[in-house]
């Protein structure tokens, strides 16, 4: 987990942990292993060989709503 919920709001592991305790002796070492797990999370977030993007929104044109097709 790289979020922490703190009165409703979410904030970054690293970010949280700067604000309660500045100086953490391993403060650099959050902070970049966070940075990296955000860059592999992105990666797997949109990877095309396990489920594809989406197609997005169909057009009104193709679904037949509109009744004077230009």
């Amino acid at each position: 987990m790289n979020f922490v919920d703190v009165e409703g709001d979410r904030i970054c592991l690293a970010c949280w942990t700067a604000r309660t305790n500045p100086e953490h002796p391993d403060m650099e070492a959050i902070i970049e292993k966070v940075e990296a797990e955000v860059e592999v999370w992105r990666c797997q977030k949109h990877t095309r060989d396990e489920n594809g993007l989406p197609n997005g929104p169909k057009s009104v044109r193709t679904q037949g709503n509109r009744t004077n097709n230009p």
